[in-house]
């Protein structure tokens, strides 16, 4: 019994032991996958804010581990050049960093947190970012392990951005947005990026309001505005440009392959982080709703038909897209698309016009006829103009895209088939009228379709059948020429 118990025992050991090394590999991966200046702020035991005046050694640090003795506080050094667009271009750690001429530093001992020595003298970082303690000021900017700990000193969030309303897809409005430092407009930089993620605008307010050009707006979505400066200036201040596509600075900025032989995202956290900055501030802009004009609105159940469609925004320009952004919306809210009906066709006409071709009812398009049986029907216009996830626009449901199909007699209607110049917009230059020649006439196509689908009685068409006489039509108009 006792060696089954003693057996038992390092059985149970062993497994504690295991789940020991589990657990500290587990530590070791969290502390791995920590970022400075994005998810870990370092050894301090408080949140660090650049152009905070802390009172006289009240900042505690965390020196567990550390030898014993003189730690000194090193300061970050983010250099860019005087060239166009102010490039990033090296990186260091300087100092010791001084208070009124004394060198900062922690004296670490045997307990786990230790004060930041001021010389009784209050403190300001007088930049963001990562700086480092090291008894000896020996480091490697990739290698952690070549200095004792960080500090990260945050950004203050000094700037405010004014609240930017909402608005509709197509407004000619230009946006106006201006950022504050207390009462007084802010001279920073100014970043607005589309729903995509991607930085449209990235340039200086100049201490000004900042006026968005309607234009800028090419997609609906959820819009992005952030606003920071660097103050923390060595040749010159920094614009924040070296990001692909000049992309606005956020936690990942610095990421860029362009920083690859500048410094180590991965040990030293975002870029020059700003010494200033707003919370960043979102505004929508939603689905606009076009103006659409409807022709022929009242149908007849399988009488041919054309529904014809101006599409515009709301500076009246012309709405060109696919047909198969069009859809014939039916009372039990089913939408029918062109790919959905065999013989009946959707046709773009340019500049924002549309037709919708419907067909005399015969035996072969009874079943397209069928999905526009009676009742109150939509022309219903869905477009993603920009490609992305959000239609631009959508007409939805309204009076303006309305037409009804009814399943009584038809009056009896005139169509034109062909005006006298190859199409049906009845608009046709007049012909010229020489002294002596005459004028060439004009021939004018057009079908009068009567009140039968099936020719039942000859009632389909008039004027095809014996004994139709065509005196009964009657041509009138401002301008016509006797040829007879």
């Amino acid at each position: 019994m006792k060696g089954n118990k003693i057996i038992a025992t390092l059985v149970v050991l062993t497994m504690l032991l295991s789940t020991l090394v589990v657990l500290n590999q587990l530590n070791v991966v969290n502390k791995a996958s920590a970022q400075p200046g994005v998810d870990e702020w370092g050894h301090a035991t408080k949140e660090l804010v650049y152009g905070v005046s802390y009172a006289k050694n009240t900042i505690e640090i965390n020196t567990t581990g550390w030898n014993t003795g003189i730690h000194y506080l090193y300061y970050p050094t983010y250099k860019c050049t005087t060239g166009a667009g102010r490039p990033a271009d090296d990186f260091s750690w300087d100092g010791p960093f001084e208070v009124l001429g004394d060198q900062v530093y922690v004296n670490a001992s045997d307990a786990d947190d230790d004060k930041l020595y001021t010389y009784n003298q209050p403190v300001t970082f007088n930049r963001s970012g990562m700086w480092i303690l090291d008894d000896d000021g020996s480091y490697d900017i990739d290698d952690p392990a070549s200095f004792d700990g960080y500090i990260w000193v945050n950004s203050s969030m000094a700037y405010t951005i004014t609240s930017i309303n909402d608005f509709s897809f197509g407004s000619t409005d230009d946006v106006s947005i201006e950022v504050k430092e207390g009462d007084v407009l802010a001279n920073c930089r100014f970043a607005l990026i589309d729903p995509e993620n991607t930085t449209i605008l990235n340039s200086a307010t100049g201490g000004d309001t900042v006026t968005i050009d309607a234009d800028e707006f090419t997609m609906a979505g959820d819009y992005t505005v952030r606003a920071y400066r660097d103050l923390d200036e060595v040749l010159a201040q920094y614009y924040y440009l070296d990001e692909i596509g000049d992309a606005a600075y956020s936690e990942t900025y610095g990421t860029a392959a362009f920083f690859d032989t500048i410094y180590n995202y991965t040990t030293i956290g975002p870029w020059d982080p700003p010494e200033k900055m707003a919370d960043e501030k979102t505004f929508t802009v939603t689905t606009a709703k076009p103006t659409m004009v409807l022709t022929n609105t009242t149908l007849y159940w399988g009488y041919a038909a054309n529904i014809d469609i101006n599409i515009t925004a709301p500076d009246g320009t012309g709405i060109v897209a696919s047909t198969d952004d069009l859809a014939i919306r039916a009372p039990d809210g089913t939408y029918y698309h062109e790919a959905d009906f065999t013989y009946f066709d959707f046709i773009s006409q340019g500049l924002g016009n549309y037709t919708i071709v419907l067909q005399q009812w015969n035996t072969s398009n009874d079943a397209d006829w069928d999905m526009l049986d009676s009742g109150t029907f939509y022309v219903i216009f869905g477009y993603d103009q920009a490609g992305s996830s959000m239609e631009e626009w959508n007409s939805s449901v309204g009076s303006m895209n309305r037409f009804v199909v009814k399943t009584t007699l038809a009056p009896v209607q005139l169509k034109i088939v062909d005006d006298g110049d190859g199409n049906a917009n009845k608009k046709v230059n007049i012909p010229v009228f020489t002294d002596g020649g005459g004028v060439d006439g004009i021939e004018i196509i057009f079908n009068i379709t009567g009140t039968s689908i099936t020719n039942e009685g000859g009632r389909l068409y008039y004027g095809d059948d014996t004994g139709e006489d065509w005196r009964n039509i009657t041509v009138t108009g401002d301008l016509l020429w006797a040829l007879n």
